[in-house]
């Protein structure tokens, strides 16, 4: 922390696409959001003047853009796991979420479960915790993956419910 009180600022890994989590606001071009405001709280303890320059990562590129240096911490939406937990380390959880399967209103394929995806269009955030859930553990859906979250409900909307 002394290296980064004497540096004077900080480069800070979040989403600029999470919805009020890490995204940019179109009027003023800042990230905002809940993770941004957490990070913030972070570097305010470490130092009262170090400046926080926000780097956009990925959920593919986190444990990269941490072990190459391109920044000092991520602070985004993330699930903890052991294989993550082997490429960095962790500092929390701050923050405890679930994750769940979008369907069409009125869910028209009774979709229950992950069982019940094998052989359907999915779409997941790639690199993220959803895309790996359906592996080989699980049936094998048909998955389109986004690397941003908004355009991700996208291919399910548009794609349809069967191969």
């Amino acid at each position: 922390m002394a290296e980064i009180q004497t540096a004077g600022t900080i480069t800070v890994g979040t989403k600029f696409d999470q919805r009020l989590f890490g995204q940019t606001n179109p009027r003023t071009g800042e990230v905002e959001g809940f993770d941004v405001e957490i990070a913030k709280l972070i570097v305010e303890a470490i130092g009262p003047d170090v400046k926080i320059e926000f780097v956009e990562t990925p959920s593919a590129i986190r444990e990269t853009a941490i072990q190459e240096g391109t920044v000092q911490m991520v602070v985004a939406t993330y699930t903890i796991n052991d294989a993550r937990k082997e490429k960095i380390d962790f500092a929390g959880p701050y923050y405890v979420a679930g994750q769940d399967i979008m369907v069409p209103t009125g869910n028209p394929l009774a979709i229950g479960g992950l069982d019940d995806l094998n052989g359907k269009r999915v779409c997941s955030v790639s690199g993220s915790t959803p895309s790996r859930t359906c592996g080989p553990t699980h049936p094998r859906p048909r998955s389109p993956s986004s690397t941003s979250t908004p355009s991700a409900p996208t291919p399910c909307a548009t794609a349809g419910s069967t191969p």
